[in-house]
């Protein structure tokens, strides 16, 4: 088994550094464990969490399509360390753009708000980094970034064209895809069409034909357009319905597509030519009667069946109203669109809709029940209606999250296609785009995540193609139904629904969440035959732009493609300029009406531009390439373009970053028109030793002649480098980065870049001093040749971590490596301390909550289960709360105490039957549980039991179960206020089991926090978790934006750290911050017996002890003396041999099947030793303080100390107490504040005690 650890650097770019490797044995006791740090983007795929667009802030749960390597078959997932909260899992999903992945998905809070801090995930898995991969691309193109680019480490220079935009279709529709194709072409695409008379007519032709240009063509397929109805180019069958997804998978065995996918499925031409000009004009020039229509929406639903579908399309709309859109719909006081009920047939829906989309609107949304392939139904429209749309220009993207709509296969066109086809070229109706499924029994919870997903995704502004969109909602579809991924023939399942949702129309059609802007583009008016460069400036409202994409055509040739960087400026490295062919010019960028310009064509005069050059690396390896660190000699080799002989000619070169010029300039002869000359010396220049493997160096060519003028040309010089990753970890004893020890660490690197290093050292730092340091940074390796790896086995590193450490907590390590070649390299690393189990709490979210359980022995807020009745059918006093009906929205309870939640003070709560509260007075309610947090349903949601549970009785139950109901009650005395939910039952009659459980909310005034947020607990009484149908129950709680919280427990999936749902179980949510406190002896002695040695050991310490297992070390490791009872703290050692220092270890064993290692213990220890007398630090006194407090503490032995203060940040405030110290105790008074006598304000301290080799930490709470 192979293990990965992944640390997450989520914060605004987010960044994310993966770590995966090959296993290395550890100890016979101690599963081996491994790590590798990926930072290539060839080794990393990544999906961003979806944003909500709200100044940066993003939604909970993190979904990361992480690559494996080549022949990995399996992966799984926990979290490990850091402030990420909740649960990790991951899966072998296929292979995505020619990379074996695994979908990872983390739930936890908003990434945008975490900063820097880590999360480390540990990924299990089966494969070998040193397999050669085979056909994997190199590099994602544009498209693809706009899905994975936030998570992929920054590349020297972005790749300068998109992937190619292919084009299937058939021989008839050539013609009228001519202008589609010259549109993408001029915005900067290699369009490539073919037809089926080239790849074969069956889809498995078609499929083989894309696999192969996608696995040969230097510049892989990016977009993928099928042109035709399935007569003309068919599609495959998914369980009877059509998709054409098998198209864009690239690998054989998964169904994670690796291109953006769409289809026109016309049967004409004519239909053809009115869908490829309405799709031109959307992006090109849009038009229309209302110039702000584009950021206008529809939202049409029925609740027919169910009572979802229009609190559905709601959330859509107001995920829409978020980024700046407005709702179109006005005709019907005070509904908010076209809904069931009120509205129903014809002669009330058409012309709401039919109004409403002719005054124009950007999107369309429909939730509720199909007409068949022909429509909605309720409220009636269908595609009988559409022509009767005068519209015009202003035609809207639609989706439909309903059964059939989008069935492209049926004998007549289905909605979708109605909406795509109507109008005419010249006269444009209906929508431009579509997106709907074919499927005739979709279900609602699946069309319901479906439609939250899509939701979620269309506001993140890097999203802006369909294409990208569409997968983007898919692949956020994910997290919903995270236990249900393959498809297993029941139609319920993530690969089933991504199968049957297809867009028709383009797959790269840029959304429009504006009114189009004009672009300001500076540029040149003309370019001279033989240039190979064109650089501009693209500013909107006087500012410049980013992202601008630039493309410039030269005939049916494109030139060259960049897009515009921060400072607005784009370069675009040229095929030089022909002699002929009219320059097009084309700038686009989102939400800006499109630049286009006719550049001329100037041959007057001379005009030298670089023909080529030559390389000579002698100096370095000779192997023709430039390699880090070499010093080259460039000849280059001049051509005159112009019509005139260029005299006086001679050349200055110019470097990019990461090169220096050593020797700038040369001479040539004169350069008669059209012919050529050779530079009479060459150009130096010096390679620093950090450039990457496959980095583009762009060198400025300056020619001058004929007494100054200047033509100045690009040089581009392709780097040949090693890429070194860490790929396997190996800890000495005992085999993880053990807290309060120092252990050796070996790291295995593997090259997978295409050049080998020389020999490698290497020094490593803890970028963190509060958690321990590297008392041996000093590493080396051998060479390693391409594809080779190699370790530092022989000269190790050596890595202490301090005691108080809290297990999972990731440790910052930075790599640096050198070789003798001038190569340079910095890793950073994230490792694991310790061991995570049970005994880890959950967090802290965005905001600094942590959940802590009943297994969190050792931290001090590890809560006790307590239960205070409520029912009085079981002796309580709490006052009932009557459901009158299953799922009945009850008033807000006004609360007996201000409550502070996420910084918001609250004073009334709303309780629901379904296991949840909230402070949010909104009354919208969803049945369905979903993951937290999540934008849809209600705000600030606190889930001790979210499932669909009821009080009402089921006649299945009556007579053998008593169904209770939900009590509340306030507790002054105690500063509490608790709901029970008592013997509730599941709505669905076969789900029997009966679940008792309670939230209680505490008094900030009674039980004060230093954040001055209130603290909440769930207690289980019981509760079994065995909803399987529909996601099991969610646990855990999100604040009033639902862009950052806790999940503990969804979909039957548990947070690392998080016990599962059991009778017994109390979870504490709180924003204290875990303090550890390890297990610890008062003394352990060892006397001689008549036959070895009498051992005895005790302990104050009150936490619970099921057993002991005592060990003594041997030459070759260590032999179990004894396992004893809990009331047994002694035993005979008869192996022992008493006039020798034995040395001994004892674990401690604790309920959860937790373990404390303690010791070593010597056999012959002086009296002063520690393992006859313990160090303490005791609790502060008085805590809180406000003006002064005792800290007391104890030495076992003289020796020096130091005891300091820091804030609840880690920074050091005061040192207390420094220096030698004798044994015994002492107690030091803190007044409050700093070393530079300034008063702390109030909130949370600690307090850190180091002595004889250990670390000892408190906490302690300032009050003003």
């Amino acid at each position: 088994m192979k293990r990965a650890t992944l640390a997450l650097a989520l914060g605004s770019g987010l960044t994310v550094a993966a770590a995966f490797g090959v296993a290395a044995a550890a100890s016979a006791q101690q599963a081996p464990v491994s790590h590798v740090e990926i930072l290539s983007d060839r080794s990393l795929l990544g999906l961003a969490p979806a944003p909500a667009d709200r100044g940066g802030e993003a939604t909970g749960a993190l979904t990361r399509l992480v690559a494996l390597p080549p022949d990995a078959t399996w992966a799984e997932a926990r979290v490990t360390a850091g402030p990420a909260a909740a649960r990790a899992s991951a899966r072998l999903l296929g292979r995505l753009r020619g990379t074996p992945v695994a979908l990872l998905t983390v739930s936890a809070a908003d990434p945008a708000a975490l900063g820097a801090a880590p999360i480390a995930v540990e990924l299990r898995h089966d494969g070998d980094w040193r397999a050669r991969a085979t056909g994997a691309l190199g590099r994602h193109s544009r498209g693809f970034e706009s899905l994975l680019a936030e998570t992929l480490p920054a590349r020297a220079e972005a790749p300068a064209t998109n992937g190619a935009y292919l084009i299937v279709t058939t021989t008839e529709y050539v013609d009228a895809l001519a202008p589609l194709v010259d549109w993408k072409r001029r915005k900067g695409f290699d369009v490539q069409l073919v037809t089926t008379a080239q790849t074969g007519a069956s889809a498995a032709a078609i499929q083989a034909w894309i696999r192969a240009a996608y696995a040969s063509w230097a510049n892989p397929p990016e977009y993928l357009l099928i042109v035709g109805d399935v007569e003309d180019v068919p599609t495959w069958d998914f369980s009877d319905n059509p998709t054409d997804l098998p198209y864009a998978l690239m690998d054989t065995g998964d169904w994670l597509p690796d291109l953006l996918l769409g289809r026109i499925p016309v049967k004409t031409s004519f239909e053809l030519a009115t869908v490829v000009a309405k799709t031109i004009a959307y992006e090109r020039a849009p038009g229309g009667s209302n110039p702000d229509w584009m950021q206008r929406y529809l939202m049409v639903a029925g609740n027919f069946g169910s009572e979802t579908p229009v609190s559905t399309v709601k959330f859509f709309g107001e995920q829409l109203a978020r980024i700046g859109f407005e709702n179109a719909f006005t005709l019907l006081p005070p509904y908010d669109g076209v809904y069931f009920p009120p509205i129903f047939g014809a002669a009330q829906a058409v012309p709401l809709i039919r109004n409403t989309i002719n005054s124009g609107v950007g999107i369309v949304a429909y939730r509720g029940w199909a007409y068949g392939t022909a429509g909605w139904e309720p409220p009636h429209f269908i595609d009988e209606d559409i022509p009767s749309l005068a519209n015009g220009a202003m035609t809207p993207v639609v989706m439909s999250f309903v059964c059939l709509n989008g069935n492209f296969k049926a004998n007549e066109d289905c909605f979708g296609e109605a909406w795509l086809k109507a109008g005419t070229p010249s006269e444009p109706k209906g929508a431009v785009a579509f997106i709907g499924n074919g499927e005739h029994w979709s279900h609602t919870r699946y069309n319901d995540a479906m439609a939250i997903a899509f939701a979620e995704r269309i506001v993140d502004p890097t999203l802006r193609d369909l294409g990208a969109i569409a997968l983007a909602g898919k692949l956020r579809f994910m997290d919903y139904f995270p236990h249900q991924l393959d498809d297993t023939g029941n139609e319920e399942s993530v690969e089933f629904y991504v199968h049957i949702y297809n867009l028709l129309g383009d797959p790269e059609l840029n959304l429009w969440r504006a009114a189009p802007a004009a672009l300001a583009v500076t540029h040149p008016a003309s370019l001279p035959v033989g240039a190979n460069n064109l650089e501009l400036t693209v500013t909107s409202g006087g500012l410049p732009l980013a992202g601008a994409r630039v493309g410039l055509v030269q005939g049916e040739t494109l030139l060259g493609a960049a897009f515009s960087d921060a400072a607005g400026l784009a370069h675009l490295t040229l095929s030089p300029v022909a002699a002929s062919g009219e320059l097009a010019l084309t700038v686009t960028a989102p939400d800006h009406r499109a630049y286009e310009a006719a550049l001329d064509l100037t041959t007057s005069g001379a005009f030298l531009g670089l023909a080529s050059y030559t390389l000579d690396d002698a100096a370095g390896n000779a192997d023709g390439n430039a390699n880090p660190g070499e010093t080259l000699n460039l000849t280059v080799t001049l051509r005159n373009a112009g019509a005139a002989a260029a005299s006086a000619v001679s050349a200055t070169l110019g470097a990019p970053a990461g090169a220096v010029i050593v020797q700038g300039t040369t001479s040539f002869a004169d350069i008669a028109a059209g012919a050529s000359a050779e530079a009479a010396s060459p150009f130096t220049v010096a390679l620093g030793g950090a450039l990457e493997d496959g980095q583009r160096l762009r060198f400025t060519l300056t020619a001058s002649h004929d007494g100054g003028t200047a033509d100045v040309s690009d040089l581009i010089v392709p780097v040949v480098a090693p890429a070194l990753a860490v790929s396997a970890t190996a800890f000495g004893d005992p085999g993880y980065a053990a807290p309060g020890q120092s252990v050796s660490l070996a790291l295995t690197l593997a090259n997978t870049g295409h050049l080998a290093t020389g020999a490698l050292t290497g020094s490593l730092a803890l970028l963190d001093p509060e958690l321990g340091s590297v008392t041996d940074a000093a590493g080396a390796w051998p060479a390693l040749g391409v594809g080779a790896s190699g370790d530092n086995a022989g000269d190790t590193f050596t890595l202490a971590v301090d005691a108080d450490v809290p297990h999972g907590k990731s440790l910052p390590l930075l790599l640096t490596l050198t070789d003798a070649n001038g190569y340079s390299v910095a890793l950073p690393l994230a490792l694991p301390a310790g061991l995570v189990n049970p005994a880890a709490p959950v967090g802290p979210d965005a905001y600094g909550y942590y959940a802590y359980d009943s297994a969190d022995l050792f931290y001090t807020e590890r809560p006790a289960y307590t239960w205070q009745e409520l029912s009085p059918l079981f002796g309580g006093s709490g006052t009932e709360l009557v459901f009158n009906f299953d799922n009945e929205v009850k008033p807000m309870l006004p609360l007996p105490f201000d409550f502070v939640y996420y910084g918001r003070t609250v004073s009334s709560l709303r309780i629901f039957d379904n296991g949840w509260i909230t402070f949010d007075n909104a009354g919208g309610l969803d049945f369905y549980n979903w993951n937290l947090p999540n934008q849809h349903g209600n705000h600030s949601v606190i889930a001790p039991f979210y499932d669909n549970l009821t009080t009402q009785t089921a006649d299945s139950l009556v007579g053998s179960e008593y169904i209770d109901g939900i009590y509340h009650q306030h507790d002054a005395l105690a500063g509490t206020f608790t709901v029970e939910w008592s013997r509730v039952r599941h709505f669905r009659p076969e789900i029997t089991d009966l679940q008792s459980f309670q939230v209680v909310l505490y008094d900030p005034a009674v039980h004060p926090t230093a954040s001055g947020d209130g603290e909440i607990a769930f207690f289980y009484r019981q509760v079994n978790n065995s909803d399987y149908a529909r996601g099991y129950a969610t646990v855990g709680m999100e604040d009033d934006s639902e862009t950052m919280g806790l999940q503990l427990s969804y979909s039957g999936l548990d947070a690392p750290g998080m016990l599962p749902l059991s009778p017994g179980l109390a979870v504490k949510l709180t924003t204290e911050p875990p303090v550890y406190d390890a297990f610890r002896l008062d003394a352990f002695t060892a006397t001689p017996a008549a036959t070895g040695l009498a051992l005895a050991w005790s302990t104050r310490d009150a936490r619970p002890v099921t057993g002991w297992r005592l060990w003594r070390a041997t030459p070759s490791g260590e032999t179990l003396v004894a396992e004893l009872p809990a009331g047994q703290p002694h035993c005979l050692d008869a192996g022992a041999d008493p006039a020798r220092d034995e040395l001994y270890r004892l674990e401690a064993l604790h309920p959860y099947d937790l373990v404390s290692s303690l010791g070593p213990f010597h056999s012959l220890a002086e009296e002063e030793s520690p393992g006859a007398l313990r160090l303490s630090l005791g609790q502060s006194l008085p805590n809180p303080m406000r003006e002064r407090a005792r800290i007391d503490f104890a030495l076992p032995a003289a020796g020096p100390i130091s005891l300091k203060i820091y804030d609840a940040g880690g920074r050091l405030l005061r040192a207390l107490a420094e220096g030698e110290l004798p044994a015994g105790p002492a107690s030091p008074l803190w007044d409050g504040r700093d070393d530079a006598g300034r008063q702390v304000p109030a909130g949370i301290y600690f307090y850190r005690l180091r002595a004889g080799g250990e670390v000892l930490t408190r906490k302690l709470l300032v009050i003003r």
